[in-house]
């Protein structure tokens, strides 16, 4: 990427979307099938919406049962990872989806679904680094105190640093592995403020439009609640998908903007 090259910044942002109403069939027949399975799970193992996110009591089976709840959410992970991983292929590597399809590709499945899990747990890190911080005992030791106060640190920038080379996610899902990582970090050298921005813009819709769907079905809860869990964990579960897959867009979009 030479000195002249520029950053697109809206058109990093607009992208994800677009690959989205560019193939809209194949996204809505692929989303409804997930988001089934998603809700589907939440009913089974009682962790629906109205049980979880809304925090509130209802005459609805829930669950508090951690065992339960960790089955659940890496269960649902894995149904979201299968459907990120055919999305992806479907429209970017033009692969042809049926029955063999899967049968061929567990081992992908598998592969994304632990780099997913890595993914997620490093992307924890600053939570993790707060906690630290906030139960720590002040040492007396200056230096031990300030070595410890670094360290622990380091967490909060680790979701910044992938963030720069998030097209190396897009490396492992097409089973390319880290071969490109050096030429990303090249490529991404004096980029990483519109990179930053673009991803900004991109997680701010995401989180608005989950706020504005727990908002407005928090508002409307009503009739048969049996019903009602129901459709607030479809609906629920829907915008999740969709948040998911663009988020994949836009990794896709900088393994397209860098060219590798």
């Amino acid at each position: 990427m030479d000195s002249q090259f520029k950053y697109p910044i809206l058109k990093t942002f607009a992208k994800p979307c677009w690959d989205i109403t560019d193939h809209i069939k194949t996204f809505g027949l692929y989303s409804l099938i997930a988001t089934l399975l998603v809700t589907f799970l939440g009913l089974i193992f009682k962790q629906t919406l109205l049980c979880t996110v809304m925090g509130m009591e209802f005459q609805i089976p829930c669950s508090n049962n951690l065992i339960s709840y960790g089955i659940y959410f890496f269960l649902k992970l894995f149904v979201m990872t299968v459907f990120l991983k055919t999305w992806y292929d479907a429209i970017y590597l033009k692969t042809k989806i049926n029955i063999d399809y899967f049968k061929n590709h567990i081992i992908g499945f598998l592969k994304f679904f632990g780099a997913t899990i890595v993914f997620l747990l490093l992307n924890m890190s600053p939570i993790l680094s707060l906690y630290l911080l906030i139960r720590r005992v002040p040492n007396p030791i200056w230096w031990v105190e300030a070595l410890y106060f670094t360290l622990v640190s380091t967490g909060f920038i680790v979701p910044l640093v992938m963030l720069r080379f998030y097209a190396v996610l897009a490396d492992l899902i097409e089973g390319n592995g880290f071969k490109n990582l050096s030429l990303i970090a090249k490529k991404t050298s004096g980029q990483f403020g519109k990179i930053l921005f673009s991803f900004g813009l991109l997680l701010f819709v995401c989180l608005l439009l989950f706020l504005l769907t727990t908002g407005f079905l928090r508002a409307h809860i009503g009739g048969n609640l049996y019903f009602y869990n129901i459709l607030s964990e479809f609906i629920f579960s829907w915008i999740l998908v969709l948040n998911s897959t663009l988020m994949l867009n836009f990794v896709r979009n900088q393994k397209e903007l860098l060219e590798i």
